[in-house]
């Protein structure tokens, strides 16, 4: 059988994109709605038989991204052009009224870089849950993997109980312009 499920939304150039994987032995995806800066993930969980939603978003730099990003967000309610000023107190608005906290990302401070000779490095990628999903996992952590190719770093989710032995994941920013990209992911990481 398959070893993981995979769902993404390609990258314009070097800009966006989204890449979601969940282990096909334990989540069973249901649903997954794509869009411009948005992949939902509807899933069961096979051993809580819970279904959980996960939304995975890419937030463009400029700031006519950030108004389609937040339209987007919030299911196109949004119909003010221009009226996203303050996108970030919009954005933090929604995450406020959703009711959702950080997961603290442990082996990195940051996870984005521009790589020029004077860099900076914020924290720009964040895995936020609801208080309830947080109790059901007490022992859940959040990593970052290398960067690699890309300028942001890859973020895995454990649950504090799932053995991740075998091979350790490891994706080229090239692979993309490859026609056999499923089937070289299929093979290496589905035996």
């Amino acid at each position: 059988g398959n070893l993981f499920t995979w769902n993404w939304v390609p990258a314009e150039g070097r800009s966006g994109g989204i890449l979601f994987d969940v282990r096909a032995s334990e989540f069973d995806v249901v649903d997954v709605v794509l869009g411009e800066y948005i992949l939902k993930v509807e899933v069961f969980h096979k051993t809580s038989q819970n279904m959980w939603n996960f939304l995975t978003v890419y937030v463009d730099a400029q700031p006519s991204g950030k108004e389609k990003f937040l339209a987007e967000l919030l299911g196109g309610i949004l119909n003010k052009p221009g009226g996203l000023g303050r996108w970030s107190t919009l954005f933090n608005s929604v995450i406020e009224s959703l009711e959702l906290v950080e997961l603290d990302i442990c082996n990195r401070m940051y996870t984005w870089s521009n790589d020029h000779a004077d860099p900076l490095f914020p924290k720009l990628d964040k895995c936020l849950v609801n208080l309830d999903w947080a109790e059901l996992f007490p022992l859940i952590t959040v990593s970052a993997l290398e960067r690699g190719l890309s300028d942001h770093c890859p973020l895995i989710i454990d649950f504090g109980s799932i053995d991740r032995g075998g091979k350790p994941f490891k994706f080229e920013l090239c692979w993309f312009f490859r026609d056999d990209l499923e089937l070289i992911v299929r093979e290496t990481y589905d035996p």
